[in-house]
């Protein structure tokens, strides 16, 4: 664990510091193999998942547009880790647009003196939303489709679905404490699936803070709509 982990995510001024992932957070299992030849290929990708550093790609379309970016066999498996991603946020990520006149927002703070909500909460949090909000696909015809447009960097994820809610999740660190942004807006009519989504983002949230940092104390608070038409908030 110690020896895997301190490779994986030691910062670049270390020496035990390895590029294994792109600036996207994708590593091969082939890249991964190698660098940990000592161990067991399935053993170090079941570990790394169970804990939730990564998560296995299997969508065909997020396959295809990996395979473009990489000169390895295209049978190669690929993972994706939070961690490594070295993105830094567009810089037009949420821009007002007249068709998405409805906005909602939510926040959970540290209001824990000198303690934070931890790292791997962050990580861990955004691989979930990830793979259960952002990057889910639909079968049609046998073949996987990505029905969802998304953005991802260092320490937030943006995407639109096809229900007309655009959605952005974001870990703020803020002078003496860290907080989570939760912002959606939504088309004419599509309240319902909006408040919906925040509902599903909202337990994502507080059932990743009770497992991985139960005892800091935090507060929630809902936004005024009228201060989530610019970012940053």
């Amino acid at each position: 664990l110690s020896e895997v982990n301190g490779v994986l995510f030691a910062p670049e001024s270390f020496k035990q510091h390895c590029d294994l992932a792109n600036a996207t957070g994708v590593a091969s299992v082939s890249r991964l193999a190698k660098k940990f030849s000592q161990h067991d290929q399935e053993m170090l990708v079941l570990f790394l998942s169970h804990f939730e550093f990564c998560q296995e790609i299997h969508d065909d379309g997020v396959l295809q547009l990996i395979n473009q970016d990489h000169c390895e066999t295209t049978n190669d498996r690929y993972l994706f880790f939070p961690g490594l991603v070295s993105l830094k946020v567009p810089s037009q990520v949420w821009e007002p647009n007249p068709r998405f006149p409805h906005y909602c927002g939510w926040m959970l703070q540290c209001c824990d003196p000198g303690r934070y909500l931890t790292s791997q909460f962050l990580q861990v949090l955004l691989l979930r939303i990830a793979f259960s909000c952002a990057l889910v696909s639909d079968d049609q015809g046998g073949s996987s489709i990505l029905q969802r447009k998304c953005n991802f960097w260092r320490n937030g994820i943006y995407w639109s679905n096809r229900d007309g809610v655009n959605a952005l999740v974001e870990i703020r660190d803020l002078p003496q404490m860290r907080e989570v942004l939760v912002m959606l807006c939504c088309l004419a009519g599509k309240k319902m699936e909006c408040a919906r989504l925040r509902s599903t983002i909202i337990q994502l949230v507080l059932k990743a803070k009770e497992q991985f940092c139960s005892s800091v104390q935090t507060k929630q608070f809902f936004i005024r709509p009228s201060l989530l038409r610019e970012y940053p908030f």
